[in-house]
């Protein structure tokens, strides 16, 4: 999944580093100087293009092996009017290999649409500050918020960009949060229906069961939702810093962001509360990060190369920090990627 190429897309993850997040670091720089120091404006709209290739940590590691080879498109229109840009976004991803999430081979994936209002007029410092608030709205597309019963879910940013001109460098914090609207009765609706058979090689045709629910109340209550609880709401904070060369064809950048999201439901405290369980309103900590060098040979061409990592932010026992950009606890699991990406811009 990839950022736009020349708008900053605060609110598509708010917890994730995107493979190009550091291309829109230098991209939005170019869209508020007016399409990178062009005497006239820009078009109110534009379109862009991204095509990312992803290989996952997993396939470098021996024992045990977990290959990923993955392409993602992302969609990414753009309407810019009197300091406003809105946005909207789209992902489809296809893994090469043998995927942990889909339920055939070359199943593609499709993200959730990304709506987002911008504004840009937020300057100060002769420009050398800017603010960029951020209010959005993602439609459940995707096959987990449609498993989650989401109707969808309310996102804002706050982003503060902080521009050294002289020295080409630029430095941005950012702090953002999410509420999904879940209607529990709505999630694992499927599963009341009939499954397809499968031909196994020993028993012939059977019919496997997606859950076995005590009660149909189960099916409200997340009962057979792979054993944990969709996140209801979160928030996220980040830093990052840009380096340009070459008038601008030259990028390198970092980014870092941590964050945490709240389950549906809190941790009970009673008699069948497991020795090791905690109750209580308990966070989901991740962090994500990205180091990555992009190159401009167009002024509608941009071209990536990078690795990011997005992970919990503690070791399994909780007693440890991971490193935020590379998982080298857990490689197999495919946290962390190396990939390259093109994105047009029209």
């Amino acid at each position: 999944m990839q950022f736009s190429v020349r708008a900053l897309f605060v609110v598509v993850a708010v917890l994730a580093v995107l493979p190009a997040q550091a291309q829109s670091q230098l991209q939005l720089q170019q869209q508020l100087k007016g399409n990178g120091g062009a005497k006239h404006a820009p078009l109110p709209l534009h379109l862009n293009a991204s095509l990312t290739e992803s290989v996952g940590s997993g396939t470098f590691v021996a024992s045990p092996w977990n290959p990923t080879v993955s392409t993602t498109l992302t969609l990414n229109p753009i309407v810019a009017w009197q300091g406003y840009t809105f946005l909207l976004s789209q992902s489809y991803g296809l893994e090469h290999t043998q995927s942990d999430g889909t339920t055939t081979p070359y199943q593609v994936e499709m993200s959730d649409l990304a709506m987002a209002a911008r504004y840009t007029r937020f300057a100060f410092a002769d420009g050398a500050v800017l603010v960029l608030p951020t209010l959005g709205y993602q439609l459940p597309f995707s096959m987990a918020s449609r498993q989650n019963g989401s109707l969808g879910t309310a996102t804002g940013g706050l982003r503060g960009i902080f521009n050294l001109s002289e020295q080409n460098l630029s430095f941005y914090a950012a702090a953002n949060a999410g509420y999904a609207l879940l209607v529990p009765s709505m999630a694992n609706r499927f599963l009341d229906n009939e499954v397809r058979p499968v031909q196994d090689r020993f028993l012939g045709a059977i019919t496997p069961v997606t859950c076995n629910p005590r009660n149909q109340l189960e099916l409200q209550n997340y009962g057979c939702n792979d054993g944990t609880l969709p996140s209801q709401w979160r928030w996220g904070s980040g830093v990052g810093a840009a380096w340009s060369g070459l008038d601008g064809a030259l990028s390198v950048n970092v980014d870092l962001n941590y964050g945490q999201s709240f389950s549906v439901r809190t941790g009970p405290d009673d008699a069948l509360k497991a020795d090791n369980a905690v109750a209580g309103l308990v966070p989901r900590q991740s962090t994500s990060g990205n180091f990555s060098v992009s190159y401009v040979p167009l002024s509608w061409l941009y071209l990536t190369v990078g690795a990011n990592s997005q992970q919990g932010a503690l070791t399994a026992d909780g007693k440890g920090l991971r490193f935020p950009f590379w998982d080298f606890v857990s490689p197999y699991n495919n946290f962390s990627s190396v990939y390259f990406d093109t994105t047009v811009s029209l």
